[in-house]
């Protein structure tokens, strides 16, 4: 019986199949736009995507929309999904407050609730919580905006996530998010400095 349990074990070993599925490697060519500067986004990616033998990216939204010369709408994301369709991770950016009330934009960016998050600086806020992360970043002035100042509010959240979320996988939905937030605040064209930070941001205790 031992013997015909440990070919099995081999076998769906050798094939790639459950428990043991193969990782796909992910190239720096099929990472979508806005993850961000690939070679940012890759290592986060590897760390907080499950293993799967197959992943796809998908890029939704428009991107920034403007009337009469002044910017009034921005929505931007991507979509990792597994072999079978599945949602895997996905990130969004759009506009929202410029400096908006702390714990208001944190019960609303963490559509998981957390009850254990950390703050990072970037932007004019930023949060990590149990499988997500976002930052909210200064983009237009009152000159550039038909609306008046606007922010865009950057988020990465994963589908399926344990609790507590590991430091490390904490710290790279962080990063993924920071990565998000450049590339998001220049293809909104912003004109108000972004405050995002250039290396990987540091988590403090919040809760």
């Amino acid at each position: 019986m031992l013997t015909v349990a440990a070919l099995t074990t081999g076998v769906l070993y050798a094939w790639g199949l459950p428990p043991f599925e193969r990782r796909a490697e992910i190239t720096a060519g099929e990472v979508c736009a806005p993850f961000g500067d690939a070679s940012n986004a890759l290592p986060a990616l590897d760390t907080v995507l499950p293993d799967r033998p197959e992943y796809s990216f998908s890029r939704s939204g428009n991107g920034p929309r403007s009337v009469g010369g002044s910017w009034v709408g921005y929505r931007l994301g991507c979509d990792v999904r597994s072999a079978d369709g599945s949602v895997l991770l996905y990130s969004t950016a759009e506009f929202t407050d410029y400096e908006p009330a702390r714990q208001d934009w944190i019960d609303e960016v963490l559509i998981h609730g957390s009850d254990d998050t950390q703050t990072f600086t970037a932007g004019t806020l930023a949060v990590v919580g149990d499988g997500q992360a976002a930052v909210n970043v200064p983009c237009l002035s009152t000159k550039q905006a038909a609306l008046g100042p606007q922010g865009l509010q950057v988020g990465v959240y994963l589908r399926e996530y344990e609790r507590p979320a590991s430091a490390a996988l904490r710290q790279s939905l962080a990063d993924l998010a920071v990565s998000a937030a450049h590339y998001a605040h220049r293809d909104a064209r912003c004109d108000l400095p972004s405050k995002l930070p250039d290396s990987a941001p540091r988590l403090t205790r919040s809760n």
